[in-house]
């Protein structure tokens, strides 16, 4: 009996010292998943925080794309504003819009009524292009803006005081776009005309010269466009001037005829008379 009660106390203590083992174990396991779980929750925080910042910089890069279409869009930058005068710049810096201020006036519109706004007393555009670097392109284009410029007479008779502002840049940044993309088209013809049968470009002060040539239609000619600050809306007038072969200045009429004035309307018809007289089928009436 003694006997098995000394192995019994033993078994005791031997279970003892297991669950102090087990106790200890369990103590591990807590404190180790503790710090698992802190660390989880560090790397939670700092994905959280890397996301964030990455959002932050779409949204950033997102907001200056957006800045520039709309700055594009407008065309203008502010350069100067003061009491006298503001001056605006236009088409990469190379027009300077001036403005002169008059003593505040009633005025109405976009006003509340009673609100008084400077009278505008001047408007001024004047080109600051580098003719002697400035490719030729853009001084068409510039010699076509300021003769459009001119012909409207005294702007500060339509546009009066400084609530009408906006929509005068606005207008102004109508104007300045639609020769820019002119300057553009005029550009792509210089670097690529010979995929459209232009051998050669000449652009002259409010005209642009190209020879075209044809092997299709064994025909070669030069034709001239007279550009008008009403480009691209009105209709383009042309000179023709055949070197050889059998297309007229009739045929070159008859493509024109079918392009209607528009956006890109130099590109267009230049596309058109090649498509239509200057490869095959077209081109096999003229051998």
């Amino acid at each position: 009996n003694l006997d098995h009660l000394g192995e019994c106390c033993a078994d005791v203590i031997d279970n003892d010292e297991s669950m102090k083992q087990l106790e200890q174990t369990v103590t591990n396991g807590c404190e180790e998943l503790k710090k698992l779980q802190e660390e989880h929750r560090d790397m939670e925080s700092q994905l959280a925080k890397v996301l964030a910042e990455k959002e932050l910089k779409e949204k950033t890069a997102n907001l200056c794309n957006l800045k520039e279409e709309f700055q594009e869009l407008l065309e203008w930058t502010l350069f100067l504003y003061q009491d006298e005068q503001a001056v605006y710049q236009f088409l990469y810096e190379s027009l300077e819009l001036t403005l002169k201020f008059g003593e505040p006036e009633n005025a109405g519109g976009v006003v509340s009524l009673g609100e008084k706004c400077r009278k505008i007393l001047d408007l001024n555009l004047e080109s600051v292009l580098d003719e002697d670097e400035a490719p030729l392109q853009s001084k068409l284009v510039h010699d076509l803006i300021m003769t459009y410029w001119k012909s409207r007479g005294s702007w500060h008779n339509v546009y009066t005081n400084e609530s009408q502002l906006p929509m005068f840049l606005l207008d102004m940044s109508l104007v300045v776009s639609r020769y820019r993309l002119l300057g553009d088209e005029l550009e792509y013809f210089l670097n690529w005309g010979s995929k459209f049968g232009i051998l050669k470009t000449e652009i002259q002060p409010m005209d642009v010269k190209y020879l075209f040539t044809s092997y299709d239609a064994l025909s070669k000619f030069e034709l001239t466009f007279h550009l008008k600050p009403s480009y691209p809306w009105g209709p383009l007038q042309f000179t023709f001037n055949s070197w050889f072969g059998n297309i007229s200045g009739e045929h070159i009429n008859e493509v024109l005829l079918t392009v209607k004035p528009g956006p890109k309307y130099l590109t267009r018809i230049v596309k058109s008379l090649f498509l239509m007289l200057l490869i095959i089928p077209g081109a096999l009436r003229f051998r």
